[in-house]
């Protein structure tokens, strides 16, 4: 990730901000039945986990 990147996404809110846009869309689509989409929100969602919460780098961390 560039460092631009990381500084954007440094504070909490903004990941679970992005976390929660994407949950949202993955309702709208399981609600509408779109499962192609469903399946698209579905990975999306778990790449943001992986990405912004379970590997973003740590506070004291030099990365």
């Amino acid at each position: 990730m560039k460092e631009s990147e990381i500084r954007f996404f440094k504070p909490l809110w903004r990941r679970l901000a992005l976390l929660s846009t994407a949950l949202a869309w993955v309702a709208v689509e399981l609600v509408f039945g779109s499962e192609i989409w469903l399946l698209a929100s579905l990975c999306l969602v778990a790449y943001i986990l992986w990405r912004y919460l379970l590997r973003f780098p740590a506070e004291g961390s030099d990365k």
